[in-house]
């Protein structure tokens, strides 16, 4: 009390009490001393306490007024875009995944001068569409209906393999020049979503198995806990619910195990499908009727023992009761017979498995959403092959030609942005380093509304991609490019051409080598792929650099490098080069036969 009493003319009595004890006029006590102290503190105090509280209150207005300026935004986009955002929704078929889909983010594109309208196709390229992610326990669907295709984790893992095989068999002999064509917008929205998705795949069902071991299949959810069916030689299988809820579920056990990486090899014979209703036909033998389908399940079984063979049929007939003693496994719906059989029923509330007595909520495909998957995997796996782009014509191919760059992008192994000096540009968020790649793969139209379709899982807020871009221009300016990345107008963003990755060299490189001579060309081929590191994008997780097939283009672009340096290597008896060539191989690919297989042939002895 007396603290606060004196703290009510404390200016005063501390400067009494210095003036006292700098003239020397009188010896002040210990007791004067403490008070002057003490009260020195209090108003200390009470100023930096009254000083945070303006700072908190000052921090907490310009919140608020950010906060409603985001949604007043955000609801002028939606009020406008409604319509277009149900149907992209819909086409995406990413509805009930996680409950909600994220509404889409759709923006014009006519700021250009003499910009043509942009037709559907193009409006769809241009819509931020939310990814699919799953969480089970969180949706509020009813438990007794099929989950959406994309919910499925083996099968996004069966259509992504089957992608990546197609892209690499497209590639094998395509020319220099070849490239995957760029996906429309749904199909590409739809690509990310299953990359993403799997990515979430059980452990089990990345490893293969043998060809004798029982088969597995991803029948559905219960919480967050995968429900798997083990089908072992010779069991039936029968499905019983509703004719659409089987159909949904039947069409999803099929092209899953028609796409399943971890099954080896098997023979899956199909009746009561049409062709549109499967995505992959490798493994399929579709047969018209009942005798045919029995037929080829017993020839597949009777060609080799150690076969899987799985008929699966929309119906069952009596005549699949003989295909256990043949070791033939048979999944269908509405078996009679008094045989034992696992049964997998809907009740009222969810499915349950007889044999096991679990419970869950299974995975479906519609006919719609097998038809929107096979048009994404077409999409996906389209090769155009074209002249070189305006941007690489106009630059020299390799550094050491006088390339005029600034900034590098190391894309083979851990990404990093390299100065021309050599030093690394450093980035606060992760998000300015994967803007910076996207730009530097879509210098032809790179949108703000294609960047946050492929750079983020759900539609964010404009303050958000601001900030990425801001950091990204910071970098770049302290690494001495000014206003090297940027927005050129509301929609249209912009990469300077000083900025380029190091797969731009090694594709210009390999251009190249088709018009120089044969010694030049390993030298430039030499020294482009001293850089490869390891795989594109080893560090990070792009989904967007899978579905596009950047990823795959560019694992084409080293190997085809490798075999034509060693080729030119091997003619000229340099086994220097040769070993130094095929070891960038090997750090993409590590153990990769074909690389080792270049590693161990014989140069030949004498030079051209």
């Amino acid at each position: 009390m007396t603290l606060l009493w004196r703290s009510g003319y404390a200016v005063d009595y501390l400067k009494e009490t210095a003036d006292i004890a700098v003239r020397g006029d009188a010896i002040l006590s210990r007791e004067q001393i403490l008070t002057a102290l003490l009260v020195a503190l209090a108003w200390g105090v009470s100023l930096l306490a009254a000083a945070s509280g303006v700072w908190c209150l000052l921090s907490w207005l310009a919140w608020r007024a950010q906060q409603t300026i985001e949604a007043m935004s955000v609801a002028r986009q939606r009020t406008m875009l409604g319509i277009a955002l149900t149907f992209v929704a819909s086409l995406a078929a990413t509805t009930t995944v996680r409950g909600t889909t994220v509404d889409s983010h759709v923006e014009s594109v006519g700021d250009d001068p003499g910009q043509h309208p942009l037709s559907d196709t193009d409006q769809l390229s241009h819509t931020n569409t939310s990814k699919a992610v799953v969480e089970p326990s969180n949706s509020v669907r009813d438990s007794s209906l099929p989950l959406p295709a994309l919910a499925s984790a083996g099968l996004a893992l069966g259509l992504t393999t089957h992608v990546q095989r197609e892209r690499a068999t497209l590639l094998r002999d395509a020319p220099n020049t070849a490239r995957l064509e760029r996906p429309t917008g749904a199909a590409l929205a739809t690509g990310i979503a299953l990359f993403e998705r799997a990515k979430q795949a059980d452990d089990a069902l990345v490893r293969p198995t043998a060809s004798h071991a029982p088969v597995v299949i991803p029948l559905g959810v219960a919480g967050e806990r995968l429900i798997s069916l083990t089908l072992r030689v010779g069991e039936c299988v029968s499905i019983d619910a509703t004719a659409d809820h089987t159909a949904a579920v039947l069409r999803h056990v099929l092209n899953t195990v028609a796409l399943a990486p971890w099954l080896c090899d098997p023979t899956i014979i199909v009746h009561g499908f049409s062709a549109n209703e499967v995505i992959g036909h490798e493994r399929l033998v579709i047969a018209n009727s009942v005798s045919e389908a029995c037929e080829q399940a017993i020839t597949a079984k009777n060609h080799s023992a150690a076969t899987t063979v799985i008929l699966i049929a929309q119906s069952y007939h009596d005549d699949f009761d003989g295909l256990a003693e043949h070791g033939v496994m048979v999944v269908t719906t509405g078996v009679t017979s008094s045989s034992h059989v696992t049964r997998i029923v809907r009740e009222a509330n969810l499915w349950r498995i007889s044999t096991t007595n679990e419970c869950f909520q299974p995975y479906g495909v519609s006919s719609s959403e097998a038809e929107m998957l096979r048009q994404t995997v077409t999409a996906l796996t389209t090769l155009v092959s074209d002249a070189p782009s305006q941007f690489e014509q106009h630059h020299a191919v390799p550094d050491m030609l006088g390339m005029p760059w600034h900034t590098m992008i190391r894309i083979f192994g851990p990404v990093q942005v390299m100065h021309r000096g050599g030093a690394e540009l450093m980035f606060r968020k992760s998000k300015s380093v994967e803007l910076l790649c996207w730009l530097a793969f879509h210098r032809d139209r790179p949108t703000v509304s294609m960047a946050r379709t492929a750079l983020w899982e759900i539609d964010v807020q404009d303050a958000t991609f601001h900030n990425v871009l801001s950091e990204l221009r910071h970098g770049l300016a302290l690494g001495g490019l000014e206003d090297g990345a940027g927005r050129r107008n509301k929609q249209r963003l912009f990469l300077d051409d000083r900025v380029i990755a190091d797969s731009d060299l090694l594709r210009r490189a390999l251009l190249q080598t088709e018009t120089m001579h044969p010694s030049e060309s390993l030298t430039v081929l030499r020294d482009t792929l001293a850089s490869v590191q390891g795989l594109p994008f080893a560090s990070v997780n792009y989904s967007w650099a899978d579905a596009e097939g950047i990823t795959s283009t560019l694992v084409w672009l080293v190997t085809r490098a490798v075999e034509c340096a060693a080729e030119l290597a091997s003619q000229y008896g340099d086994h220097t080069a040769l070993l130094e060539v095929t070891a960038a191989g090997l750090r993409m690919s590590p153990g990769d036969e074909q690389f080792l297989s270049l590693c161990k042939q014989q140069p030949a002895n004498a030079a051209m």
